[in-house]
Parts: structure tokens; C-alpha cells; sequence
């Protein structure tokens, strides 16, 4: 059975570790800013639906991935 309070308290405990992220570290900041960068040069390129879908997937990914680096080395 899904439990909805348990999973808005989920996603806002996610939400609380987007900002942390945001607010300390600067690999973050980098990365999103490249991302802007690339996002808008995509759409001036004119980039065609399936290979802007992958250009965004791909940027999800290097920012989860830096997000898990951040991850570990808080931990250690």
C-alpha cells in the first residue's frame, strides 16, 4: 500500500539534499552552469527532440554522479 505522508517526507528530505548540495559545494555550481550553457546551446543548434532528450539525460547523470562523489567524501 503507498504511503503518501512517508513518501512527501522522502521527497523532502531529497529536496533538503538538492540544497545542501547547491548551497555547499562548488563542483555543483560548476556543473549546473555548464549544463545552462549546454542546454542553451542545444537549442540554438536546433537540436533535433531524441538527441536533447539524451543531451538531458546525460546532464542528470554527471550531477547525480557529482552528487554521490559529495556523497562519499562528506562520509569519509
Amino acid at each position: 500500500m503507498l504511503n503518501i505522508p512517508k513518501l512527501i517526507k522522502s521527497f523532502g528530505y531529497a529536496i533538503e539534499g538538492l540544497k545542501y548540495s547547491f548551497k555547499n559545494n562548488q563542483n555543483i555550481k560548476i556543473h549546473i552552469l555548464i549544463a545552462i550553457i549546454v542546454v542553451i546551446a542545444g537549442i540554438f543548434l536546433k537540436l533535433s527532440r531524441s538527441d536533447f532528450f539524451d543531451v538531458c539525460i546525460l546532464i542528470v547523470l554527471v550531477i547525480s554522479s557529482e552528487m554521490i562523489n559529495t556523497c562519499i567524501e562528506e562520509v569519509i
